[in-house]
């Protein structure tokens, strides 16, 4: 017990150091109703409009916040984010490098948890659901977003996507959850489409955990990529991107055009910092050391 005190202490310190701050959302605080800012809804603002709403939308009409609905009960609390209707295209954003890094996109050492429900499991090839984080040129470091633009346009100029959930494109196979990275070499799980991967995970109906970590920033620039499903020991696919362009946006796609007619539901996203190696050892170090004070110290009083 001493030991995981000490080396909960030492990795909350190394954590605080770190420049990214922590973000979670259970989407308990929010009204019912459209969830980004930029929906006007029938009132202007919508629902959820304010400065103090982190997330925004590259369209109108996005994700929803909503109790328990189509026998879909939201994994903790009483909300959460869904689809708002079967073909649409939904996406809800959050500006990392603006809100959770000083103005700076996020070059690695970063990690998306989220809880995602798949409705049909195995078999559903009209599902589109994905939590992201990515790299877009038409999104700014100092505001949310561009509000010169059209709302099309905000999220524009992909440079990298990190994508984890399911997708129904040409290639992909509805037994298994799909990833995405742009430029990367696939080392765990089979490639397909160029830059999607069909995933090690099966598919089950009912809530899961998703998991992408990315790792410190490479000699090439890239980063080294892990995608997690339910167990969080072992990633069920893996990838190595030789881009440098960095994060700056959190992406929740619940919905998406064309034949994804399933409706996709999300709840308790997280966006945190992971120490890298070094940091792990030296705390482990300092884990060890302590325990040997311990020691020490019983064997003298005894």
């Amino acid at each position: 017990m001493i030991v995981g005190v000490a080396g909960l202490a030492l990795f909350s310190a190394a954590e605080a150091r770190a420049a990214l701050t922590t973000f979670t959302d259970g989407f308990e605080s929010y009204n019912l109703g459209q969830l980004a800012t930029t929906d006007a809804a029938t009132t202007n603002p919508g629902p959820n409009g304010g400065p103090g709403n982190p997330w925004w939308a590259p369209f109108t009409g996005n994700g929803l916040i909503t109790g328990t609905v189509n026998g879909v009960t939201p994994h903790s609390g009483t909300q959460m984010l869904r689809g708002a209707a079967a073909g649409d295209f939904d996406q809800n954003v959050v500006n990392i490098a603006h809100r959770l890094n000083g103005d700076t996109p996020v070059l690695g050492n970063v990690a998306l948890d989220f809880w995602f429900y798949d409705t049909n499991g195995p078999g559903d090839a009209n599902s589109n659901g994905y939590a992201e984080l990515g790299r877009y040129t038409a999104v700014p470091n100092t505001t949310d977003y561009d509000s010169s633009l059209t709302a099309s346009a905000r999220l524009g100029g992909v440079t990298q996507r990190v994508i984890l959930g399911t997708a129904n494109n040409t290639g992909f196979n509805s037994g298994v959850y799909q990833a995405r990275v742009l430029n990367a070499t696939v080392t765990i799980g089979s490639s397909y489409a160029t830059t999607y991967i069909n995933t090690t995970a099966p598919r089950s109906v009912g809530w899961h955990e998703g998991r992408i970590v990315i790792g410190p920033q490479l000699g090439t620039g890239g980063n080294q990529i892990d995608f997690y499903i339910d167990n969080m020991s072992s990633p069920v696919a893996e990838a190595t991107t030789t881009l440098a362009n960095g994060y700056n946006s959190l992406v929740l796609n619940t919905q998406e055009a064309g034949t994804a007619s399933t409706i996709n539901y999300f709840d308790d996203v997280s966006v945190s910092a992971v120490p890298e190696p070094a940091t792990l050892g030296v705390l482990a170090v300092g884990a060890l050391g302590l325990l040997g004070r311990r020691h020490r110290r019983a064997g003298v009083s005894a």
